[in-house]
């Protein structure tokens, strides 16, 4: 399992390793793929692995959780099968169209 390898990289735990994992296997995927995170430990590791990373500090209130993002992030594609058209169908049957 290639989530236990990172852990003996990085100092992750493991729900993080597999976060790490799965955002590395979507890069595979979709080479435009980034990773978001509010961890630094994850945001170190992926940054080594070669992802894209942002790392989004946390906001208060009712703020617009994109305000705290640059300008060129704003439109990272985190999972891209969640988000728009997909080979499978167009999105997640959750998320509203």
């Amino acid at each position: 399992m290639r989530a236990a390898r990172l852990c003996e990289r990085h100092p992750l735990k493991g729900a993080d390793a597999v976060h790490l994992e799965g955002a590395l296997f979507l890069k595979g995927l979709y080479p435009d793929t980034a990773l978001l995170t509010f961890d630094r430990t994850l945001y170190r590791a992926a940054k080594k692995e070669g992802l894209t990373v942002v790392r989004v500090p946390p906001w208060k209130g009712r703020a617009d959780p994109k305000a705290s993002l640059p300008q060129a992030d704003r439109g990272a594609r985190v999972h891209p099968h969640l988000h728009g058209p997909h080979p499978w169908g167009d999105g997640h049957p959750a998320l509203p169209r």
